[in-house]
Order: C-alpha cells, then structure tokens, then sequence
C-alpha cells in the first residue's frame, strides 16, 4: 500500500521537461549531445527564473574574462580528458574480472 504513495498526482512536470526539450531540439540542432542539452535547459531556466532572455541577460565580466582567455576552453578538455580516463578498461581488468 506504501507503494502507491509515492506515484505522482500528475506527469505535468515530465511532459513540460519534454516539451521543453523539444524546443531545443530542433531539426537542425537534433544531433546534440545529451549534455549539451541539459545545459541549454538549465541556461533556459536560469534566464527564466530571473525574468530575463537572450536579448536582456548580460553576462557578467568573469565569464567575458574566463572566455577571452581560453579558460573555459581548458577546462572543459581538462573535463573531457578526465572522462576519458575514467571510463578505460585495459586489458589487465578483463583477465582480473573487475570489469
């Protein structure tokens, strides 16, 4: 009987995220990376959450700075490389049966 407690009142939420997805998924933009996504939607919110867009939000000198200076570059292949390391198995791992 617990169980049914936690079922949702309504799947409204779902259905906006996905609606919300599919306006950043567009016919030309539908080759994304699921991260990439994610991020359009959290930027979407955020400028939401704060009653502003594209055209009103200004970004703040950190990020202009952070941008010009390659930065955010270097830590995003920083991010990537790291990634990359993480999900390796060589070939001592199959005969030791870890993965």
């Amino acid at each position: 009987m617990k169980a049914l407690l936690i079922l949702p009142h309504s799947s409204a939420c779902v259905e906006r995220v996905f609606s919300e997805v599919n306006l950043v998924k567009t016919p030309t933009t539908n080759r994304l990376r699921p991260s990439t996504v994610a991020n359009r939607l959290l930027a979407r919110q955020h400028l939401r959450r704060n009653e502003k867009n594209c055209h009103t939000w200004t970004p703040p000198k950190e990020l202009l700075n952070s941008v010009q200076s390659g930065q955010c570059h270097s830590r995003y292949t920083t991010r990537l490389c790291q990634k990359a390391t993480e999900n390796v198995v060589t070939f001592y791992d199959v005969l030791d049966g870890t993965n």
